[in-house]
């Protein structure tokens, strides 16, 4: 099954559809997230005999990231992202494929899911990554994200590189709205996996604070391991149980003058110390 970076929502995608959903637990409870997402390949064009085991191909797909945590009067209590992606992947030349995505998200907290604003709560996406592919295992890619988190489009860098041999995968994909990612893991036969995983993961929801247009962050730290488990021919169970080594949650101001400088004037960033983390989840592959 070949795989490759599917952008605004930190996964890979395919040419088989497939739906998951997970649950992570930080800190004794004290954050609580829960995520769906949905792949859904409608045109896929065969490349049987190409060396390099490239594929050409449309997706369509979504994410629900639904977050809670205890009620404090500096942090939202619940925060929720919704997001939909059209990407499309096609070789370019005899090492390379080119990689182009448009998407829509809505990033928002509990006391805004009924009054949706187009202006304050939708952002748009679009992105181009160009992938140079070493040899049948080993791919990178590097590119550009648009993005209107700033009301208007903005260009981010974007990139990923993946391994994937017959026993030993290897993956880091990151860019600068959603952190980074990235795990090393070993096949051990058909129905088990085990991973070192690592995320620097960043949640958003917008708002308004202080009577201004504000974005509010959660950032974790994470690593720990991840036995992946397959049952039967089309279920994958994947656990993990490590540690969130530093957590931070920060309000920041919709304008760019101050954005990447400081804080949202009249708040501060909330940090907290080392936390058990474990999470479990559950994926559809057909």
């Amino acid at each position: 099954m070949k795989k490759y970076l599917l952008l605004f929502t930190f996964y890979f995608f395919s040419a088989s559809a497939q739906v998951s959903f997970k649950t992570d637990i930080l800190g004794k409870k004290d954050l609580l997230r829960e995520e769906l997402s949905l792949q859904l390949p409608i045109h896929l064009d065969s490349l049987a005999n190409d060396s390099y085991r490239r594929i050409g191909v449309w997706t369509a797909g979504g994410n629900i990231v639904f977050q809670q945590m205890n009620p404090t009067e500096e942090l939202p209590y619940q925060t929720m992202n919704l997001s939909a992606n059209v990407l499309h992947l096609r070789p370019l030349g005899t090492r390379w494929s080119w990689l182009a995505a448009i998407g829509i998200g809505i990033y928002t907290t509990e006391n805004r899911l009924s009054s949706i604003a187009i202006g304050e709560n939708v952002v748009a996406n679009g992105a181009l990554l160009f992938i140079w592919h070493q040899n049948q295992h080993l791919q990178i890619g590097a590119g550009t994200l648009v993005n209107t988190l700033l009301s208007y489009p903005m260009i981010f860098p974007t990139a990923f590189v993946e391994y994937q041999g017959e026993r030993w995968t290897g993956w880091a994909k990151g860019n600068f709205l959603e952190g980074g990612k990235g795990a090393i893991g070993y096949h051990f036969n058909d129905v088990f996996s085990l991973y070192l995983l690592a995320d620097a993961s960043i949640y958003a929801a917008f708002l308004r604070k202080e009577g201004k247009k504000a974005v509010f962050f959660t950032q974790h730290s994470i690593i720990g391991l991840q036995p992946d488990f397959k049952v039967g021919k089309y279920l994958y169970i994947p656990l993990v149980v490590g540690i969130d080594l530093m957590r931070m949650s920060i309000y920041k101001e919709r304008k760019f003058n101050t954005f990447f400088t400081q804080t949202l004037e009249g708040t501060s960033k909330q940090s907290y110390s080392p936390a058990f983390y474990f999470s479990v989840g559950i994926k559809l592959v057909n």
